[in-house]
């Protein structure tokens, strides 16, 4: 093959490399352009306060004696939840009942109340149906082993808060 045949072969190739490089042999034009969507309308949704009830195993103490405590949690929120704290609400000379205003702070002071972390996992509800988780602290109230006569029949209102949060 003649140096000038070589020569016009190697520029058609390269000028067919070149065509196919540049478009792919094939022509292409795009118009383009961006648009935003309108509000996408979100937000948070309210927790809504649980109730909380609670029972005592034995409602007649004796001086050095405790009872456990029950505590039911009810959840209508539409979100499962979980308990993570129980603390005792300090009790008033209001909180002690049935025996003389004058015995009423000291036997207050007779008085121990536990508060405890705890980790109890309450599933979703509804208002018309919520759903309940039950906290046990043993031995919740106690009276002290010291604890006199002066507070013979006394009534204890103990409350307890009770911490939540949502486990979704």
């Amino acid at each position: 093959m003649s140096k000038t045949k070589k020569r016009g072969t190697a520029i058609a190739v390269a000028g067919a490399v070149a065509a196919v490089a540049i478009g792919g042999g094939v022509a292409w034009a795009a118009f383009t352009q961006q648009s935003e969507s309108t509000a996408v309308a979100a937000g948070a949704d309210t927790f809504e306060v649980v109730t909380v009830s609670g029972t005592v195993a034995d409602d007649s103490l004796y001086p050095n004696q405790a009872t456990d405590v029950t505590l039911t949690v009810s959840n209508v929120n539409d979100v499962p939840i979980k308990a993570t704290r129980v603390e005792f609400v300090p009790l008033t000379d209001g909180d002690i009942t049935n025996i003389p205003n004058g015995s009423r702070t000291y036997c207050r002071g007779k008085v121990t109340l536990v508060t405890r972390a705890v980790d109890v996992p309450i599933s979703a509800g509804t208002a018309g149906n919520p759903a309940t988780g039950t906290i046990t602290l043993e031995d919740g109230l106690r009276l002290a082993k010291d604890t006199d006569n002066s507070c013979q029949g006394m009534r204890i209102a103990a409350k307890w808060k009770v911490t939540t949060e949502t486990a979704a």
